[in-house]
């Protein structure tokens, strides 16, 4: 799972690696779009140990604003662009860190760079569908245990 964020990113810079300067996703060879859905929100835990304890871990990525998701023939794919509202009021972060995060998401939306997250189909190790609150994913990948849930417009997507 590939995670461009401010606090907990393994991609540093997400623009032409994950997504263009108009906002849409980079296609790998053969790679086709099944959907694609917009005002979507996501959040990620990082579950502590071997366990898939829900909302127990870090949470590795806040669920602050609306952002596309889309799912291909290889990968599901979450694009939003940095919110400073909603990550001051969502996250529970200390000042000092806001003020941190707000330099770095207004640096971000300069340069047309999003937050997102891929997550490779075989990375997937289990999807429930919860009618009214979403979808859940459970990922594995090689830094660990994580439950990544999206908002309910998806339950039927998958």
């Amino acid at each position: 799972m590939d995670i461009a964020y401010y606090r907990h990113a393994n991609v540093k810079d997400p623009l032409g690696k994950i997504h263009d300067k108009k906002g849409n996703p980079v296609l790998k060879k053969g790679e086709l779009i099944l959907n694609d859905y917009s005002a979507v929100r996501c959040q990620v835990f990082k579950t502590p140990g071997n366990t898939w304890l829900p909302f127990v871990g870090t949470v590795f990525f806040h669920n602050a604003g609306d952002g596309r998701f889309i799912r291909t023939t290889d990968r599901m794919i979450y694009l939003r662009k940095p919110n400073i509202r909603d990550i001051m009021l969502n996250t529970g972060i200390r000042e000092e860190e806001a003020v941190e995060i707000s330099f770095k998401a207004k640096k971000w939306e300069r340069e047309k760079k999003l937050e997102s997250i891929v997550i490779p189909l075989d990375e997937i190790k289990r999807i429930k569908r919860k009618p009214g609150i979403g979808l859940t994913l459970r990922v594995e990948d090689k830094r660990g245990r994580f439950i990544v849930t999206f908002g309910s417009a998806l339950v039927s997507c998958i």
